[in-house]
């Protein structure tokens, strides 16, 4: 549920376009898109190759490999948007990732980050071995400086959980590349 709740906000900042899902795992954001711009060039990316096997048989019209997110191999300024849905917190150079996804959008996309929000405040929720980061909205305006802003953040609490520690609420962030 909260998932879906997620996905459908991130679908509802993508404009069209050429479309990277990079750690897309299972996300439906991909299929979405094919049906609603069946023109756009659409790709899923993910280290987890099972899931990029098992997105393949589903969606054969979509493009899916398995890239690292540092290295994608794509051409510079390709895509209009860049999906980053629970990412971020799991990897070990968060800006490196970002250097690279600032390389292949082009001037005017947006990149849609979706992250647990804060959860250094808990302690041992970043345990170092899956979530290794913890993150807050400034977090995004200090990565965006000089090249981009953001343009929009969002906050999602869990609809049956509200009060729970476990149940982190889902910052969403737009950032918007720079025209020049």
């Amino acid at each position: 549920e909260q998932d879906y709740r997620r996905w459908k906000y991130i679908f509802k900042n993508y404009k069209g376009g050429n479309l990277l899902d990079a750690g897309c795992l299972d996300s439906p954001i991909t299929s979405w898109a094919k049906e609603k711009y069946p023109n756009s060039d659409i790709w899923g990316i993910d280290i987890a190759s099972g899931a990029i096997k098992e997105m393949k048989t589903r969606f054969p019209l979509i493009n899916f490999d398995v890239r690292d997110l540092y290295e994608t191999k794509f051409a510079d300024e390709y895509f209009d948007a860049i999906i980053l849905g629970e990412v971020l917190e799991h990897l070990k150079d968060v800006y490196s990732a970002i250097l690279e996804t600032k390389r292949i959008l082009k001037p005017g996309g947006r990149i849609i980050v979706s992250v647990p929000k804060n959860e250094a405040i808990e302690p041992g929720a970043v345990d170092k071995e899956r979530h290794l980061n913890s993150f807050e909205t400034n977090d995004f305006h200090k990565l965006a400086e000089g090249w981009a802003e953001v343009i929009k953040s969002k906050t999602l609490g869990s609809k049956w959980f509200p009060i729970y520690s476990y149940c982190f609420p889902q910052l969403i962030v737009v950032i918007k590349k720079n025209e020049s």
